[in-house]
């Protein structure tokens, strides 16, 4: 069973926090120097194939269950 605690309710005061590195990953397009952005389209399957788009010359790729950009911490 859970409680409701002076902790619970002013949990901000209790928080622990630490500095982390934020990377940004991205996909190069293999026909040019363009980056690979996700679409939104997503077909369903598992894993889920996510739809990317050049932004420069407009190659499609589908990449399995993962989205780029997208960010890392480290």
């Amino acid at each position: 069973m859970s409680s409701i605690t002076n902790r619970t309710k002013n949990f901000s005061e209790y928080e622990q926090r630490t500095e982390e590195k934020a990377i940004r990953v991205t996909m190069p397009c293999p026909k040019c120097d363009g980056e690979m952005k996700f679409t939104g389209l997503v077909y369903c399957s598992i894993p889920p194939h996510n739809v990317h788009r050049c932004d420069k010359c407009g190659c499609e790729e589908e990449f399995l269950g993962v989205v780029y950009p997208r960010i890392q911490y480290r």
